[in-house]
Order: C-alpha cells, then structure tokens, then sequence
C-alpha cells in the first residue's frame, strides 16, 4: 500500500508558513503531520510542489489531505479504503482511493473536482485540520498532551533546580540546567530533548517540548510551547508554536 499525502486548495489558507514547505511538513505538538501518520505505522509520500512525485494510480494508493491531523480512527479506516471509495468530513474530501488519472492546476495543487467516486463516506469521527496559521497555536496544547503519552519519566539531580511532578518530566541527554530554575509539571508533561541549554532563574510549566539543541535564555517564563530544533526561546513565552532555526 503507497500513502500519497496531496495539497489542495484548502491549504492556501495556511500561507505563508506553508509556502516553502509542504503542509504536511507543518509542526505541531512535537512532530510533523508527516511524522504523526509514520507513528500510526503509516509510510507516505508528499505529493506536489517540490515534492512532486511520479504517480501512478494503481489498486495500492491511497492519497490523503496533508493538512488533516491523523487519528487511530482515520488509520484504521484510511486501510480499509476500497478502490473508487472517498473519506468525507463534512463537505471536505479528506482521502480516496482510485484508478483514475490525477490532474495538478498551475501550483501543484491537486484539482480533486475532476474526481469521481462511487461510495462516498461520511466519516462518523472528527478529526483535526490545519485550515489556518492560528489552526496551529489553537491545537498546539491538544497534541502536546497527546504527543508526550509515549514519554516516559527520566530526570536526573540538578543542583538548585526545583521539579515539581517529577514523574511528568523527561529530560534527555546532555542537558544542562543552571540553578534557581523551576520545573513545573502538575498541569501537563514536560518533554527536554538531547543537548539544550536552560539558564538560571527560569520556570518552565507543562504541556512543554523543547526539541534537541533547544536554548532558553536566564530569566524566561515559557509554558503550554513547543520549542524546534535549534530555536531559542527567552522572556515571557506562553501558547505559542516556535520553528525550527528561530
């Protein structure tokens, strides 16, 4: 089974953060749209734009919306697709499978109104879509909380560092934390990656991710965030979303 995961026209809404990169590449939570279907044990492929791929439409493929969030509920019903059967969420076309030949306007997008379907399914389940920049912020602490399930509690002794919840907390490897730092996890789990850097006098509050070579600066609020890889974070953060290279 090949999983193509296509951009139409309701991705235009996410512009600009999706103009350089494809929708299913947008972060939220801890990971990728793309990495959340590979967790599910689901490969896929991006489909247009610079991630145009040769396609061949065969009794295997299975094409999906980048911007629509997975579930288990999706998955499992997303596997049982038969050949000319559409997914439906409301009056958006979210997956389908097909032999027919498949059109791209000028952009790349994938035209789907061309597309015809002889079972039309209207899913019984909601599941999340990405039709917005602040679409992003709204789910951030959903899927921080959802995302941090498959972490489990690692903390080491920190001299002069306060945890609060510990059992909630997981702190990867060379981390370092300066003194008169708080760790607060009583509202949500706190997720530190490999190699980042925390100053002195800071408290951090859960839902919190801070990605692999993270920093945050002396003196910095930050709670209900995930924080990218190699992005930097100081001040008063709060409900907020920070790229990769920030």
């Amino acid at each position: 089974m090949q999983i193509y995961l296509y951009e139409d026209e309701s991705c235009l809404g996410l512009r600009p953060i999706n103009y350089f990169r494809h929708s299913a590449e947008l972060e939220i939570g801890m990971t990728s749209i793309q990495e959340k279907w590979q967790a599910f044990g689901i490969q896929t492929l991006l489909l247009g734009r610079n991630h145009s791929v040769q396609v061949e439409s065969s009794e295997n493929s299975i094409f999906i919306l980048a911007n629509v969030i997975p579930s288990y509920e999706l998955c499992d019903t997303v596997r049982q697709l038969e050949i000319g059967t559409a997914l439906y969420q409301a009056e958006t076309l979210i997956a389908f499978k097909t032999l027919q030949n498949l059109n791209f306007d000028q952009d790349l997008y994938l035209n789907t109104f061309s597309l015809s379907f002889k079972q039309k399914i209207q899913l019984s389940f909601l599941n999340d879509q990405l039709l917005f920049p602040w679409d992003i912020v709204r789910l951030n602490t959903k899927w921080l909380k959802i995302d941090s399930q498959k972490y489990e509690s690692k903390v080491m002794p920190y001299e002069q560092v306060a945890m609060l919840e510990p059992n909630n907390i997981t702190i990867g490897e060379n981390v370092e934390i300066l003194p008169f730092t708080c760790l607060n996890a009583k509202y949500g789990k706190i997720v530190i990656g490999n190699n980042v850097k925390i100053g002195a006098n800071c408290y951090l509050e859960g839902p919190l991710f801070l990605a692999d070579h993270t920093e945050i600066r002396a003196f910095t609020s930050i709670k209900d965030t995930s924080l990218h890889l190699y992005s930097r974070g100081g001040g008063e953060i709060a409900s907020s979303v920070i790229y990769a290279y920030s």
